[in-house]
């Protein structure tokens, strides 16, 4: 299970049930999380209805298979939480990220894109981000966005 599948599963658990409060809990493009809404929808993971009588909208809601699957999306997310405290805890006694970008330049970035979404779940202490993007800021590979926060990573 992918990152990010695992962090929309939660999500949805715990009460967000649409593709926009999705992508801003998650700092990520709507088309992006619908993509992935889709893919486990296909899974038969999420179902999508409609609420509403007037102002319609679309919901997600976990399927029971979604619900056996979440045991697994919450280790997936603790798992990642602990990476981003270690690396939040190297980052605090070297004050670089070179290194660990370099080795693991993707899973990193996916890291990155959940970090709010752990926080809000209480998997990440809020006082790490701080370290983490202040070390991200001063890499020549790395460009966050001053209006958005968004983080690229070349």
């Amino acid at each position: 299970m992918r990152l990010l599948e695992a962090a929309i599963l939660v999500a949805l658990a715990k009460g967000v049930e649409t593709s926009d409060k999705l992508a801003e809990l998650l700092k990520a493009d709507k088309d992006s999380i619908s993509k992935i809404l889709e893919e486990l929808e296909a899974k038969g993971l999420v179902k999508r209805d409609v609420k509403g009588f007037i102002f319609k909208k679309t919901v997600y809601r976990l399927t029971e298979k979604g619900y056996e699957m979440l045991e697994e999306a919450t280790r997936r997310l603790k798992d990642a939480a602990k990476e981003l405290e270690e690396l939040g805890k190297r980052l605090e006694k070297e004050h670089q990220i070179v290194e660990t970008i370099s080795s693991s330049r993707e899973d990193f970035a996916e890291l990155i894109t959940i970090a709010p979404l752990l926080s809000w779940l209480g998997l990440l202490d809020v006082a790490l981000m701080p370290i983490i993007l202040s070390s991200l800021a001063d890499h020549e590979d790395v460009d966050i966005d001053d209006e958005s926060y968004d983080i690229y990573i070349e």
